[in-house]
């Protein structure tokens, strides 16, 4: 089955996560700030999803990818016919009723159904269109993002169209003419799967090299803007904290070891969910770590006129600065993308990011830095080898910056042996450390 799903889908597969999908719109957010260049994302939602399938059309699938042999397809037919289903609503549990379409959720087998039954929706679509070697789909599940790289980039080009279309030029690879052929004519096709698009939800983000920098754009629970990601951290965070308030504020019964092992379970997650991607300047990495002191603060019940130092706090408590788990997060997570197959989105979009020009364009890349406010992930990777010894850099990196596909390559190939890349991020989080200690 897996072979049969595209490498854009993310979900409930092995070596595959939410973190992954992320980079590859933090490299993409990085390609428009980087190059001048325009994406627009459709990103769209389908109704009740996993409750539509249509059980028949499903093991039709089955049978024409050849998915399941006999054997296995009549499994699936046994476990998919004669569903009951009851409603709760408190403790009151309704009728018993069949159902005839759907997946049972609960179990570990309705979730990979459903990916088979949506690529099949989105294959039927990709026939109908003419990508860009630069397109990008990023999937979870039901959220789909189609990625849409404007063909008449870089921005500086005075012949960008912005023509009126009705959709029906699929040939036209300008980002109007992909979004309407895209609103005209997936519609027909999750109709025909029992599916339906869910318009009101479904998001459009035209994200040029100025709205880029200000966008609201989310991905799977994370702001690609660095001040919304942040912000968006320290409530859920905080949210999680207050509720444990009462196990914080016993001071009899609980050991701080429990408190900070509670803590690390229920609260950090909040605050490391996906930071591997994040883009923080200097400024919000001191309030992130500033963040978390408050809340190891307020743990211990260290209140104010009682002081204790921020080394002492981290002793106390076994913990150190939020800023190194990033770090170390960051490249063990680098590592892990080098070694997926060349093709996954997020490798594909580092390879096209490092290339300056493309087979059968007219146009040539040249990067615009824009100084300091262009913080991007490929900068920080760059930041990151440049703040190691040289020695390091020589001996464990075997490269001294990170510029080009060269570099890339250089990195791809260190990362296929595990050990190696485990003493470049061991290198990263010491490094890191060192500059907090400064």
């Amino acid at each position: 089955m897996d072979n049969y799903l595209s490498k854009s889908q993310h979900a409930y597969r092995s070596k595959r996560s939410t973190t992954e999908a992320v980079w590859t719109m933090q490299y993409t957010k990085a390609t428009i700030q980087t190059y001048k260049e325009r994406y627009l994302i459709n990103s769209i939602d389908l109704s009740k999803a996993f409750d539509c399938i249509d059980r028949k059309k499903l093991i039709e699938i089955f049978e024409k990818e050849k998915i399941a042999d006999e054997d296995e397809l009549r499994i699936l037919s046994y476990l998919l016919s004669n569903t009951k289903l009851r409603v709760r609503i408190g403790n009151v549990i309704g009728r018993t009723f069949s159902t005839t379409i759907g997946t049972p959720q609960g179990d570990a087998l309705s979730p990979v159904l459903f990916l088979v039954y949506m690529e099949s929706i989105l294959r039927e679509y990709r026939e109908t269109c003419t990508p860009s070697k630069l397109d990008l789909e990023v999937s979870y599940a039901d959220d789909v993002n189609f990625v849409m790289h404007d063909n008449f980039a870089p921005e500086s080009n005075k012949n960008i169209p912005t023509h009126e279309t009705d959709g029906s030029n699929a040939i036209c690879m300008c980002v109007y003419c992909k979004q309407k052929h895209l609103e005209n004519t997936l519609p027909e096709i999750t109709d025909k799967y029992n599916m339906q698009m869910n318009h009101n939800k479904t998001e459009k983000h035209l994200l040029t090299y100025n709205e880029a920098k200000k966008t609201n754009y989310k991905i799977l629970g994370n702001y690609i803007r660095r001040e919304n990601e942040i912000k968006n951290r320290k409530q859920k965070a905080q949210t999680a904290f207050n509720a444990m308030n009462k196990i914080w504020l016993n001071k009899k019964n609980i050991s701080i070891k429990t408190k900070v092992r509670l803590y690390n379970a229920l609260v950090l997650p909040h605050i490391l969910y996906n930071a591997a991607t994040s883009t923080y300047r200097g400024v919000q990495k001191d309030q992130i770590n500033s963040f978390h002191r408050k809340q190891l603060r307020r743990l211990i019940g260290v209140y104010f006129p009682k002081h204790i130092s921020n080394k002492k706090l981290y002793e106390k408590t076994g913990t150190r600065p939020i800023t190194i788990d990033i770090t170390k997060q960051r490249w063990q997570l680098f590592g892990h993308i080098c070694r997926l197959d060349a093709d996954v989105p997020a490798n594909a979009i580092m390879t096209q990011y490092y290339k300056l020009r493309f087979q059968g364009d007219t146009w040539i890349r040249k990067a615009h830095q824009g100084g300091k406010k262009n913080l991007t992930l490929p900068r920080i990777l760059d930041d990151d080898i440049k703040n190691l010894p040289i020695e390091h850099r020589r001996n464990t990196m075997r490269l001294t910056e990170f510029k080009n596909g060269s570099h890339l390559k250089t990195l791809r190939d260190l990362a296929q042996d595990r050990n190696a890349w485990k003493k470049v991020v061991h290198n990263m989080a010491n490094s890191e450390k060192e500059r907090w200690e400064e």
